[in-house]
């Protein structure tokens, strides 16, 4: 009430300035020194009205005398926080490993026991769509903080099956019978490391091992398949070049040209950030679905794969007679020119190809243009889909796909084109799994936890189809006035205000959980005569985007400073102004924000025009160098509502043994300044006992995004609490006692009883009290 009053009183004393500016003679200039003189006015009313509403002089008297300022060294800092993330990966990577040897010895010793027989029962995350009579029902799921509030049970694992997978097929039935013994690494990994989130095992026949327990969601339509999914698809194969030819003749009508179109969107789906594509449409002409691609292989992000499917969709009626020769002959040279001038994955390069028959082999072409080096050098695999409903003459396809290290598919059927698309994957890991000694760790970029891309693409349209929707109702209700000047700037009003109006930290926590997942190989290695690459599937484990964040202290960074994380690739991880999400929909391209996108430069170039000085530091980045740079920038504040510039210096360091880069941003000449904590609060010996008599009335607040203690195991009453200030207040008494473990700070970790506690936040809270 106070604050209103002062701030009704400022603007009286604002119109009256502008009251004796209107009264001066107009004709006569106004005085240098008059200006001064309201200038000067103007200032002292402000400072006293922002002194008095921010409680200045009486938050400075609330540190102790023995605090200091200090600058804030933005190369420490970061340095400090990429080590504290790569401790935090180490864990998880760590965790990962014993999950894999489990993998790969519970398999070998099952390698030759025989199938389980119709009794056998699972515990299966979807039992309504189960085989009946098939299930152990998931029994005393809790809701857990930790994984989101969903209800989970942390003393077993459950299976999810995809829904075109038979649950009770002989290949799979046997696998999901072994690795029932991952549930003791599962537990054991969690009871190690309490911040551990979602531990699972996918495997090539396409179930999921999941831990804890957890009942699949029924809505929207399941449409999960791990081996879809970004952790899998990048663990299973190395980053690849792949074109797919899609044949267009005459002869591809009705549903051959519709299981055509679902082959090549589930290969789209297969692909990750780190793989390039093309898809070329051919029949008597060869042409990019897409014309702006035109000769380009383009990086698999989700809005380019997005377009390749739009494409795809827009393909021509088919018509004359396919040139097979002149589709694979363009699709050899454009992947000689990536591979020759070091673009693309630069690693495995396919060619896809989708046709209901070929009249030839290709013998010819293939040996001049793949076979130069011999058969066993050729750098183009190729994969061959046949598309018919009839047996027909497979002879010259299968030759095809196994002459050139392939894998050859016969499809006659939609609703088998997801289960025999994906074996691609196991034959281009087959070089990493021959080898064996090396189980590459992979990152993912930022992603959605259980989000399927085709679920977002279609809310996405559903959204601007019901935009066009309200529109034309406006339309029709208004005629020729909803093309007035004025109409038409207030819709545009309303759909900026419809767009900005989002709380950055609750947009990200709208339905949708963020994640980067660590994800490893894990290969059979049953002794043979005959040495065999046969793919297990992949183990991984997630790390929620709100862990990445809290591991960056903002608490040390300070006002209007922060820190991101940029991949190799130079996509955002987590920054403050990353908005992924609209409405309830996540943006089609989300994942793969550039930090171009996010740190906008001071410059007069157009929309998407980048000034060479962020170019240059996304270089660096991206090359996962560690140095600095100056950059003065626009940025908004104020929940969006005002923008300024800044100069800004940035800090970058890798985090070692990842695909990641920490930036720290910092405002060095308003905001590089910190308190030191005084020495001898070091400790908290000489207050600990005294702790609780500080917080004795409610006039404070806990930073809604800062973390003092919290325990690390979520076991319902015993360690949840009403409000923050509560859980404070807890932790605050266990320190004050001197009987028990907590006597010495930190306090150390039991696996009984688990908590996390900031070393710093509470110094710089008591030292502020004191």
């Amino acid at each position: 009430m106070k604050s209103a009053k002062v701030l009704v009183a400022l603007f009286l004393y604002g119109c009256f300035m502008v009251r004796e500016c209107i009264q001066h003679d107009n004709n006569e200039p106004v005085k240098t020194a008059l200006l001064q003189t309201w200038a000067e006015k103007l200032y002292f009313e402000l400072w006293n009205c922002g002194e008095y509403i921010t409680n200045r002089k009486s938050l400075q008297t609330k540190y102790n005398k023995e605090s200091k300022l200090e600058a804030r060294n933005g190369q420490i800092l970061v340095a400090n926080i990429s080590s504290v993330i790569k401790s935090m990966m180490d864990k998880k990577q760590q965790s990962l490993k014993r999950i894999l040897e489990s993998v790969e010895q519970v398999a070998v010793s099952a390698h030759d026991d025989e199938p389980p027989g119709n009794d056998y029962k699972i515990r299966n995350s979807k039992p309504k769509k189960a085989t009946p009579d098939t299930n152990i029902l998931l029994n005393d799921l809790k809701e857990n903080s930790h994984f989101y509030n969903t209800p989970v049970n942390t003393t077993y694992s459950s299976v999810h099956i995809p829904t075109y997978v038979y649950d009770r097929a002989t290949e799979v039935i046997k696998a999901i019978k072994w690795s029932e013994n991952l549930d003791a690494t599962f537990k054991k990994n969690y009871e190690t490391d309490p911040r551990l989130s979602w531990q699972y095992f996918g495997s090539t026949t396409g179930f999921m091992r999941q831990f804890p327990a957890m009942q699949w969601p029924e809505e929207p339509e399941d449409l999960y398949d791990c081996r879809m999914r970004p952790w899998y698809v990048e663990a299973a194969a190395s980053p690849k070049d792949i074109l797919i030819l899609v044949d267009n003749s005459g002869s591809m009508m009705g549903q051959s040209k519709i299981i055509a179109r679902h082959v090549i969107n589930t290969l789209l789906d297969t692909l990750s950030v780190n793989d390039y594509v093309n898809v070329l449409v051919f029949s008597n002409v060869t042409n990019e679905v897409v014309p702006c691609f035109k000769g380009l292989l383009v990086q698999a992000t989700l809005a380019n794969i997005r377009e390749l499917k739009l494409g795809v969709e827009n393909i021509a009626d088919p018509n004359n007679i396919s040139d097979f020769s002149e589709a694979l002959t363009r699709a050899f040279d454009t992947l000689e020119t990536y591979r020759e001038r070091n673009m693309g994955a630069m690693c495995n390069q396919a060619i896809m190809l989708v046709t209901d028959g070929v009249p030839e082999n290709f013998y010819e072409l293939f040996k001049s243009h793949n076979w130069k080096n011999g058969t066993m050098g050729m750098p183009v695999r190729v994969f061959t889909y046949l598309i018919s409903r009839e047996l027909p003459e497979i002879r010259d396809m299968q030759w095809m796909a196994c002459a050139n290290h392939g894998y050859f598919v016969h499809l006659s059927t939609v609703e088998e084109v997801r289960e025999q698309v994906v074996h691609y994957l196991p034959v281009m890991a087959r070089p990493l799994v021959l080898h064996q000694s090396h189980h590459p760790v992979i990152w993912t970029p930022l992603y959605a936890d259980v989000t399927d891309p085709k679920m977002t693409d279609y809310l996405w349209e559903k959204e601007e189809c019901h935009q066009q929707y309200n529109d034309t109702i406006s339309y029709k209700k208004t005629k020729d006035k909803f093309f007035y000047p004025k109409n038409i700037a207030k819709r545009e009003q309303d759909r900026k205000r419809k767009e900005l109006d989002q709380n950055v930290n609750v947009n990200r926590q709208k339905k949708h959980n963020l994640i980067t997942s660590l994800a490893m190989p894990a290969f059979d290695k049953k002794t043979e005569m005959t040495k065999v690459a046969h793919l297990l599937g992949v183990v991984g484990t997630d790390v929620p985007e709100a862990d990445l964040r809290e591991a960056m202290s903002p608490h040390i960074l300070g006002v209007n400073n922060y820190a991101f994380i940029v991949t190799n690739n130079g996509f955002i991880v987590t920054h403050p102004d990353l908005r992924p999400v609209f409405g309830d929909i996540l943006k089609p391209n989300y994942n793969s924000i550039d930090v171009t996108e996010v740190e906008l430069v001071e410059s007069d170039n157009n929309a998407r025009v980048f000034d060479r000085s962020i170019l240059t530091l996304r270089d660096y980045i991206i090359n996962q160098t560690t140095g600095d740079r100056e950059i003065t920038v626009k940025y908004h504040y104020d929940n969006i509502r005002r923008a300024t510039t800044a100069e800004r210096h940035y800090y970058y360091s890798i985090v070692e043994g990842t695909p990641f880069t920490v930036v720290v941003a910092l405002q060095e000449k308003h905001f590089g300044y910190r308190v030191k904590i005084p020495e001898r609060f070091q400790t908290l010996n000489t207050t600990r006992t005294t702790l609780l008599d500080l917080f004795k009335d409610d006039e404070w607040r806990i930073h809604p995004d800062w973390l003092y203690c919290r325990y690390a195991y979520d076991d319902g009453d015993n360690t949840s609490f009403k409000t923050p200030e509560d859980e404070l207040k807890h932790f605050l008494k266990r320190i004050s006692k001197t009987d028990n473990s907590w006597n010495k700070w930190p306090p150390p970790r039991f696996y009984s009883e688990s908590y996390d506690c900031t070393y710093i936040y509470i110094l710089l809270l008591i030292t502020c009290f004191l």
